[in-house]
Order: C-alpha cells, then structure tokens, then sequence
C-alpha cells in the first residue's frame, strides 16, 4: 500500500515534503555548479585560443620577440583559479608593454597600439558564445579549434 502525499498546506506533512523538494533541487543545482567551476578554466582557456591568434596577428613583428612572448595558460593564485592571455610575461621582452601602449606611432596594418586590447575587444562576442557552447555541451571544445 503506497503512502498518500499531501495535496494541500494544511495537510500533515506537506510542508516536510516541501522542504525535501527544495533539498533535492539545491543538491542539483550545487551539483551543477560544482561541476561547472571545474570545467570553466579549460572552457575560458579554449574560448580565448582564437582572441590569442588575433591579438598575435596585430601585435608588431620587427624582431619577432614580442609576439613569441604571447601566452595563454591557467593559473592559481592563492584559491583562485585565472586564465591569463597576454605578452611579454615576467617583462620579456622589456618593451612589451611599451610597444601595446604607442598609440601614436603607426605600425603597418594589420599590426597595431593595443593589439591585445583589441582583439578582446573585437571577439568579446565570440568568446562569450564559444564559453556559452561549451558549457551547453557539459564543458567539452566542441568548435574544433
């Protein structure tokens, strides 16, 4: 014999029974949330690999050096976790920051002043929906870059 649940507020029990649903949702969600903030650093790691290789395609080439120095990688600090793009990490090359910031001097197109802030500037829309596609398909790269 299957035990009847309560319909109604006043019924006895309902509103043990609603707490036990509100449990189990907060579980899900919790769940959810928990495997989402473990995928989310490789998701924004492989949502910013195109904005990478557009900000190296404007970032000026003289020697070379400063667009070597281009990087993207998962980091820890303290207990967070980052995902950092950027050039000339630890000040190599020394004029990394320099050159990004020369709005004044021309370079030959397609480089450009800014080329880092450009290209984020440029694929924001991009990279919210790459970030978007991939949780929808539980964190995996599914764009194939």
């Amino acid at each position: 014999m299957s035990v009847r649940k309560p319909l109604f507020p006043s019924e006895s029990g309902y509103v043990q029974q609603i707490r036990d649903q509100c449990r189990e949702v907060e579980k899900i969600v919790a769940d959810l949330i928990n495997s989402v903030e473990g995928a989310m650093p490789d998701v924004i790691l492989n949502a910013l690999i195109p904005t990478k290789t557009l900000a190296e395609y404007y970032c000026p080439k003289k020697t070379g050096a400063l667009v070597a120095s281009s990087y993207l990688a998962v980091t820890d600090r303290g207990a967070k976790t980052r995902v950092e793009l950027g050039f000339a990490k630890g000040g190599e090359p020394s004029y990394g920051v320099y050159v990004h910031e020369m709005v004044e001097f021309h370079h030959q197109p397609p480089t450009r002043s800014k080329f880092l802030q450009a290209a984020v500037n440029e694929d924001q829309e991009n990279i919210r929906s790459r970030i978007v596609q991939a949780l929808a398909f539980g964190g995996q790269n599914t764009i194939g870059y």
